[in-house]
């Protein structure tokens, strides 16, 4: 039990606590600095398109405002300038967003790095916690594995598990700075879940069936 707790510090915490450590004192002063450079984390076309609908309704709301008599009217050469100004303003947040993702990529390669360099090193001890996890399931009432089971395989490829790989799909984008792909999205909601059921299924049948034949056959009533 010692050493499963200090294999989970190892290959989670440890790593975790690294990372924040780099990303806190190296990676986001560096690219913080950066910032004052015009050719670093420069605006794509469709972040320019977004900061233009943006100033488009500064314009509108000033427009708004003054026609309404609740601001004074602009003239010319100050209207034009209050919207270089917000565009100005607008450009720096998506640049600041580019910066975010850059160094989200950085830390989770570190991140990912460390992991694996801790799987790599801890072969043997990874195996040995793998099959106490695999006994410490075993040793549940064959109710409770099904339980188990389903609850994992109706999360993954359940009816409504949908809606949560959109969900994650969209953070995983907004994460690494990606604009939402809904072709992409679509795609993968079709083909993930559906190849997971049936790689679920399969273990079911070829490999539950032998080491607990009773969650097997209460699963497969269920199924019925």
């Amino acid at each position: 039990k010692e050493s499963n707790t200090e294999l989970g510090f190892v290959l989670i915490v440890a790593p975790v606590m690294f990372t924040s450590f780099c990303r806190f004192t190296i990676i986001n002063p560096v690219l913080q600095s950066r910032l004052e450079s015009p050719s670093w984390f420069q605006v794509t076309h469709m972040q320019e398109e977004e900061v233009a609908m943006k100033v488009e309704r500064v314009r509108q709301r000033i427009e708004y405002t003054a026609l309404m008599g609740r601001a004074p009217e602009i003239s010319g050469e100050e209207f034009l300038e209050v919207l270089r100004r917000e565009g100005g303003r607008f450009e720096e947040e998506q640049r600041n967003k580019n910066r975010i993702a850059v160094s989200n990529v950085l830390s989770d390669a570190l991140s990912a790095s460390l992991l694996a360099t801790g799987l790599v090193s801890n072969r043997r001890r990874v195996a040995l916690m793998r099959d106490w996890l695999g006994e410490r399931f075993l040793g549940l009432e064959a109710s409770t594995q099904a339980f188990a089971l389903l609850l994992v395989a109706d999360i993954l490829v359940g009816y409504h598990s949908s809606d949560g790989w959109i969900t994650a799909i969209n953070l995983v984008q907004s994460h690494y700075g990606l604009r939402e792909n809904e072709e992409f999205t679509s795609i993968f909601v079709a083909i993930v879940p559906v190849v997971l059921d049936v790689i679920f299924k399969y273990w079911v049948f070829k490999t539950l069936r032998k080491i607990a034949p009773s969650t097997q056959i209460i699963l497969s009533e269920i199924d019925e």
